[in-house]
């Protein structure tokens, strides 16, 4: 039969079960952190670096169309001259 608990086994339980929850207490923390940190990164992306690649890519988007407008698409010019061997 189990003898019953005392004063001393019911704390030290509840110190058990509370460096538990202050364990997940600061891992819940630590995202929310990590969470904040992310939304900034991505504001400041959006902001700067995000908005300067979205321009650039409206700007090829709106060179190709215009120039499919002027009279079909153009192609590109070669990377290397051509007849040339690349050694």
């Amino acid at each position: 039969m189990a003898k019953p608990a005392t004063a001393l086994d019911h704390s030290r339980s509840l110190e058990r079960k509370f460096r538990h929850y202050q364990a997940l207490e600061r891992q819940q923390m630590q995202a929310a952190r990590r969470r904040a940190h992310a939304l900034r990164q991505l504001e400041r992306w959006n902001k700067g670096l995000g908005r300067k690649a979205r321009e650039l890519s409206d700007r090829f988007i709106w060179a190709e169309m215009l120039c499919r407008a002027r009279g079909g698409a153009q192609s590109a010019p070669p990377l290397a001259p051509l007849g040339e061997e690349i050694s």
